[in-house]
């Protein structure tokens, strides 16, 4: 099994016992850096990296062992750049100007973003337990314009004040409106739908049948 956080991949070698450790700054040539000289793994079936430790399963110990894997612990730091493979946040983080993220973000719990948010990609907002109000947008007073409500499964489209109705995009059911009252079809296969008109192909008397839907 590997890991890989920044330049380093740690790989766990069940045949000699060993954590090994790659340097693939250079993917197409990854150079040997070093590994552990304990013994205190046996068979390492699986290895997780976080922060500073790397967590080994053992498959003939039956046990977990950890190892640090090297960094530093600094109370304050103020600095003019920083160039970093991964950044863990345990407490708040204040940016005062821009941030550009080139990979994923992943926020545990909240994020207040006060100006602009510009995506380029995709955005997948996932509520850990159902909510009425799992996802909103509201104007400057504080009114909500737009609601996701996951308990529901459906969004709640509202003008200022007073919402004006509901659009269901999933998880509701179809709710029936009416059907053709005349004798034209005969064993239907096909519709196809364009603006005011439905267009059925009816093969039990070879009709292309074309409906006002307006």
């Amino acid at each position: 099994f590997i890991a890989v956080q920044g330049n380093y991949a740690y790989v766990a070698s069940s045949g000699n016992n060993k954590l090994v450790v790659y340097n693939i700054s250079n993917p197409s040539n990854p150079t040997y850096v070093g590994e552990n000289s304990d013994s205190n793994l046996g068979q390492p079936y699986s290895v997780y990296i976080q922060g500073n430790y790397a967590y080994v399963i053992n498959f003939a110990n039956n046990n977990l062992a950890i190892y640090n894997i090297g960094g530093a612990y600094i109370q304050q730091l103020q600095t003019g750049g920083i160039q970093t493979s991964n950044l863990n946040v345990l407490g708040n983080s204040n940016l005062n100007g821009d941030l550009g993220i080139q990979g994923g973000l992943s926020v545990g719990t909240n994020a207040e973003i006060n100006n602009s948010l510009g995506v380029g990609g995709s955005a997948t907002f996932q509520d850990a337990t159902n909510s009425a109000t799992a996802f909103q947008i509201q104007n400057a007073s504080g009114t909500s314009l737009l609601t996701a409500d996951t308990s529901n499964n459906r969004i709640d489209i509202g003008t200022i004040g007073t919402p004006t109705g509901q659009l269901y995009v999933s998880g509701s059911l179809p709710t029936y409106i009416g059907q053709n009252t005349d004798t034209n079809l005969s064993s239907p296969t096909f519709i196809a739908v364009q603006g005011n008109y439905a267009y059925v192909a009816s093969s039990g008397n070879n009709k292309l049948v074309v409906y006002n839907i307006s």
